[in-house]
């Protein structure tokens, strides 16, 4: 097989995971809208009747928890993604840069429909489209970077490290609070906001949120440097993938 037919396969595959997703279910790829619907509706529901008015800290909310879902899910599933293939790997020969990358893209997919939800929601809520969600792209994009660049390099390192499956539940729960998702890091003292930004995503969580509910743009650089950082890490993890292809195999196996 060529690498065409390969890249082929990494959509068919993620197609494939979506629609073995969707039958596990009776209401099939349905749960895919009614999930993300009571998730937002939940959130709404409790911080409303905690406070009069919790519009704002709801959307607030919102936005920091569906941008880290995308992050947190995709991690976890493409960091594991080889070592939870053996049974495939037992039956054919596949380029293992598959597996994660097929993770990575059911992933996004799952995603955009949650994005696209919380767009509406907040479109309900009475926030108005600006010019400033022009942004909304690049901060796709520069997420779309970060996590297939971590769980690319997870997925290259984890057959050889298994004790990092071990602690990325709990890594993953440690920035979930060094994120900003539940409390605003710009309100935070000066000299702990200098080490939590040092954290890709506490930047794109506080620049989705920037973008959607206050109507400003974020700042270009840190992105950029995000951006590139990501780039650079997905050489890593693709070289890594690469150069062992043909070892994962024994070290799963075994």
């Amino acid at each position: 097989m060529t690498n065409r037919h390969y890249w082929s396969l990494v959509w068919f595959k993620a197609v494939a995971d979506l629609r073995a997703e969707a039958a596990r279910s009776y209401l099939g790829a349905l749960w895919w809208i009614l999930e993300p619907v009571l998730y937002l509706a939940a959130f709404y529901i409790v911080f409303k009747s905690m406070r009069q008015s919790a519009d704002d800290v709801v959307s607030f909310l919102l936005c920091g928890l569906v941008v880290w879902k995308w992050f947190a899910s995709t991690v976890m599933q493409g960091g594991n993604s080889i070592i939870r293939s053996a049974a495939l790997m037992r039956q054919v020969y596949i380029p293992k840069y598959v597996f994660p990358l097929s993770t990575i893209l059911a992933n996004a997919f799952k995603f955009l429909f949650v994005f696209t939800l919380l767009i509406l929601f907040l479109l309900l809520m009475g926030y108005s489209p600006s010019a400033i969600w022009c942004w909304l792209p690049a901060l796709l994009i520069v997420q779309f970077l970060l996590v297939s660049a971590v769980a690319l390099l997870l997925s290259a390192l984890i057959p050889f490290i298994p004790d990092i499956s071990d602690l990325l539940g709990n890594v993953i729960l440690l920035l979930f609070f060094l994120s900003g998702v539940i409390f605003d890091i710009s309100k935070a003292p000066e000299a702990i906001q200098a080490y939590l930004y040092l954290n890709p995503m506490a930047i794109l969580v506080e620049d989705f949120r920037i973008v959607l509910v206050q109507g400003i743009a974020p700042e270009p650089v840190p992105l950029v440097a995000i951006a590139l950082g990501s780039v650079f890490t997905l050489g890593v993890g693709s070289w890594l993938l690469l150069r062992y292809d043909r070892i994962y195999p024994k070290r799963i196996l075994r």
